[in-house]
């Protein structure tokens, strides 16, 4: 069992969770995590159940039912108090017959309805408990495919599967791609400003519906909602932050959506912030409009769109500074002296000599401006002609240029096109190659000699392989994409320094 599977809480009507009492043999991790956003949590074994006083508990739930559904609401209904409710994750093959229409979400919201319950909801939880990337709304079929909008895969066989899933959700065959399902049961009627849910709903001025995405593993990892109206068309995402750490992220992103706001930006769209509100003493969520739709292409092709995206961008609040006193140099040092004592010996010494290099330009003047910092097919898409870019958690102001520019070439190259370093090197630095290309154009219209380039390229191979080996330091271990990134921008370093 995933410790992910607590982020199903947010789709609890009754969030913060107070007086939750859990019907389970937890894991330390789970159960860690679990206490710090319930209140006056307990956690008993099944056999225990019989010994509670009826009409006595606000919620109780088990990730992992051992019981039949039927059963487990039945009981849980007389101890609940009069506006409790109840929740159950329950594997669809151990628990129902699917031949005889048991396993139908339909047939499942009867079975709740009829213990007397006034409120049901159910969702699917895919790919597994062991790895519960999305819990999917179950009782509408249009909701259901239009959450994998949640997922914007990047390879071939991945963009398949979703399509073949999306297919499946719409002909109430989505069991095949949600082995287990979430049944949440209310005494009763439950109103709209109830929970999380009913909060975003306020945003909205209208009755709504969440899919959840449990996010990437990691010490970042932060649960996302997807708000949809019941006709299926997305409204916004809710990214919400449990941690310090990952609120003040999330405060960034804020901030950077204003500025750009303000701005008046043209190039491309950006979200609209609906809210950025504290929900829970550990709980802040972001909430921003879309216009995308569940297949909402992000391009995988450099563009003069996407140039005139980060041309833009860059020029919004572009600043001129001596490198040596930028907040970009002391924030780099600051990182550095943080980290160093957890790097490898190669990862030190290689970063010392880019140090080095660096130290070599010093007293230069070059401009700086606005950078995302996460520019990559994934976090763009296109609605109508215009390029969309979201996800501005990581962005900074007072950033050297080109660095969106070599992340969006770089991170493509190494996930998606599997391209060795002296391959994505050869593109990077050849005027007559695509990518070198539009990197030749970025630098003039911004006004950037050229003979700068190798100088900017250590400058973004040193952040962004600090920023990933931070992460890697907090959330061992790393995930294969990022040791593949790490190894490539390792060897990127390693090339520009020797030249």
């Amino acid at each position: 069992m995933d410790s992910r599977l607590i982020e199903l809480l947010y789709l609890l009507p009754d969030f913060p969770i107070e007086n939750c009492l859990v019907i389970d043999a937890l894991e330390d991790e789970i159960a860690g995590q679990l206490k710090r956003r319930a209140v006056n949590l307990e956690i008993i074994n099944y056999q225990e159940l019989e010994k509670l006083e009826p009409n006595s508990r606000p919620l109780i739930g088990t990730f992992n039912c051992s019981d039949s559904p039927t059963i487990f609401f039945q009981k849980s209904y007389k101890l609940l108090s009069p506006q409790g409710a109840c929740f159950a994750v329950v594997k669809r093959k151990n628990s129902f017959s699917i031949s005889n229409g048991d396993g139908k979400p339909q047939f499942l919201k009867k079975m709740v309805t009829g213990h007397g319950y006034q409120d049901v909801r159910l969702y699917g939880i895919c790919p597994s408990l062991d790895d519960p990337r999305f819990v999917v709304p179950l009782l509408n079929n249009r909701l259901t495919s239009a959450s994998l909008g949640l997922y914007q895969p990047s390879l071939r066989k991945a963009k398949i599967r979703k399509g073949l899933s999306y297919l499946l959700g719409l002909i109430s065959l989505s069991s095949l791609w949600t082995p287990y399902i979430l049944i949440i049961g209310s005494k009763t009627a439950v109103s709209d400003s109830c929970g999380l849910p009913g909060r975003l709903a306020q945003s909205f001025l209208s009755e709504i519906e969440c899919a959840l995405f449990t996010g990437t593993p990691g010490a970042l990892r932060k649960p996302t909602l997807q708000v949809m109206d019941h006709a299926g068309s997305i409204l916004g995402y809710a990214k919400i932050a449990a941690e310090p750490k990952l609120e003040q992220l999330l405060k960034n992103e804020a901030e950077i959506l204003k500025l750009l706001q303000k701005s008046g930006f043209r190039a491309a769209e950006v979200p609209r912030i609906k809210a950025c509100e504290r929900i829970h003493d550990h709980t802040r969520f972001l909430l921003v409009s879309t216009t995308k739709k569940p297949f909402s292409p992000g391009p995988m092709k450099l563009s003069e769109g996407h140039l005139e995206f980060l041309v833009e961008l860059f020029n919004v609040f572009r600043t001129e500074s001596i490198i040596g006193d930028s907040p970009f140099i002391h924030d780099l040092y600051r990182r550095f002296t943080q980290i160093k004592g957890q790097l490898s010996s190669p990862w030190k010494q290689l970063l010392k000599l880019a140090f080095n290099e660096i130290s070599k330009i010093n007293a230069d003047t070059i401009p700086f401006g606005i950078a995302h910092r996460d520019f990559t097919p994934w976090n763009t898409y296109r609605a109508g002609n215009k390029l969309t870019v979201f996800d501005w958690e990581f962005a900074r102001k007072n950033w050297p240029p080109l660095i969106d520019l070599l992340h969006f070439i770089i991170q493509q190259g190494v996930v998606v096109k599997k391209q060795t370093p002296e391959r994505l090197l050869a593109g990077i630095l050849a005027p007559h190659h695509h990518e070198g290309a539009l990197i030749l154009a970025y630098l003039q219209q911004i006004g950037i000699p050229r003979k700068l380039l190798p100088r900017l390229i250590i400058f973004y191979l040193v952040d962004i392989a600090i920023l990933y080996l931070e992460k890697l330091a907090e959330s061992a271990p790393a995930s294969e994409n990022d040791l593949a990134l790490l190894t490539s921008w390792n060897s990127l370093l390693t090339q520009i320094l020797n030249r």
